[in-house]
């Protein structure tokens, strides 16, 4: 098994930033996203109908 030279920070609560982790690596999206993102135009219209929906409602507003 090969042994990383990456640190994990020491309390359970900590993060990579906290624990001062410099060490970066370059991954290209093309490795880290390799799925492209698929955009269904029903689901964003109903998506945007539902926000204005909700903020109607929560602002009251009514159309006269």
């Amino acid at each position: 098994m090969m042994e990383s030279s990456c640190q994990l920070p020491q309390s359970a609560n900590a993060s990579i930033h906290a624990a001062h982790i410099t060490e970066v690596h370059m991954v290209p999206m093309s490795v880290v996203r390799p799925i492209p993102p698929v955009i269904d135009d029903l689901k964003v219209q109903s998506l945007m109908q539902t926000i204005t929906a909700v903020c109607l409602v929560e602002t009251g507003y009514t159309a006269e």
